[in-house]
């Protein structure tokens, strides 16, 4: 892993807790803000530390096209998986920053687990990267 500074390491993971609780808010415009042209969201639907998006199958694995989709689809208000929606509250852990070839750019890594506040609702786990 390549060394990155506690200042470079602050602002990364400042970025994994505001990203989360935008999310959780449903505050979608502003969650999409965050993103840069580069940017990528990928849940892998492995624990493999070696996985590839581009050869194993992914829970999500957008570019910042499909992250614009997936907000103005969400805006609709056609497109939430409950009715009701349950508040959720992620919860991040784990994080791992890594410096890439790119100034000023990190590749950003960390487990979460999203937790319902209705007791019959299913908990879901995984990791961004």
């Amino acid at each position: 892993m390549t060394t990155v500074s506690e200042s470079e390491r602050r602002v990364a993971t400042d970025f994994l807790y505001r990203e989360a609780r935008l999310a959780d808010e449903a505050r979608y415009a502003e969650w999409e803000a965050l993103w840069t042209e580069d940017g990528v969201y990928w849940v892998p639907a492995t624990t493999d530390p070696d996985a590839d998006p581009d050869r194993q199958i992914s829970h999500i694995y957008d570019n910042r096209h499909r992250i614009a989709t997936r907000v103005k689809l969400l805006l609709t208000g056609f497109r939430s998986s409950q009715e009701p929606v349950s508040p959720m509250r992620r919860l991040i852990s784990n994080i791992e920053v890594e410096a890439t070839m790119a100034p000023s750019s990190w590749s950003r890594t960390s487990s979460w687990s999203r937790c319902p506040s209705r007791p019959s609702a299913r908990r879901t786990c995984g990791r961004v990267a």
